[in-house]
């Protein structure tokens, strides 16, 4: 894969790490209750987060195969949580309807990261300071 070329990159995709084992961990601790009280509110928890997760990676790897691999890899991730879900917790359960949520989510993210890159700016504005 073809980094970016942020002068943090490293920072950066060290902050990625910390955003998908802040995801896994939550996916797989009991939930107390809908952190979002709307019908199907944890769906829109799932777009979000897949999403945050698909646009912070798409700035990292700005190619578009990158970003399709970007894309694959992140869609295995959200399956995996969902077979773990479904498989090593007695208090969680593997839902379909989750997985389409992720890559959604994952699709809306890097399509925006295709729009917009913030990591750049940020990065340039540390470079000239």
């Amino acid at each position: 894969m073809t980094r970016a070329p942020l002068k943090s990159f490293n920072a950066w995709l060290a902050c990625g790490w910390l955003l998908l084992i802040a995801i896994a961990v939550g996916s797989l601790m009991p939930m107390p209750h809908a952190a979002i009280d709307i019908p199907q509110g944890d769906k829109v928890q799932h777009l979000l987060g897949y999403g945050a997760l698909g646009f912070w990676f798409a700035q990292l790897y700005p190619g578009t195969r990158d970003r399709w691999l970007c894309l694959a890899l992140l869609c295995a991730f959200g399956v995996s949580i969902e077979i773990a879900q479904g498989t090593l917790t007695a208090y969680r359960a593997a839902d379909f309807n989750d997985v389409l949520a992720n890559t959604g989510g994952l699709i809306l993210g890097i399509g925006l990261a295709h729009l917009w890159n913030p990591l750049r700016q940020i990065d340039a504005l540390r470079q000239k300071s």
